[in-house]
């Protein structure tokens, strides 16, 4: 038995207004849902910053990160 526990996680934002959209869905190894939230952040000035704050909204010792975020050039 594991006591691994995934959590998958995404952000939007709107740079114009510097808003973010959190989501986040806790899992088991076996893909069995354990809970799911989401939140808005305001004052968000990129898009990694975004994904870094989806992240971080939750207690937990993180061992792996990866981000989908693109960030623009220039």
């Amino acid at each position: 038995m594991t006591d691994t526990i995934i959590c998958h996680t995404d952000a939007a934002q709107n740079i114009e207004h510097k808003l973010a959209g959190l989501a986040w869905i806790f899992s088991k190894p076996d893909s069995t849902e354990i809970s799911r939230g989401y939140s808005l952040q305001t004052d968000v000035s990129s898009p990694l910053m975004a994904e870094v704050l989806s992240s971080c909204t939750h207690p937990l010792t993180i061992t792996n990160v990866s981000s989908s975020a693109q960030i623009p050039k220039g």
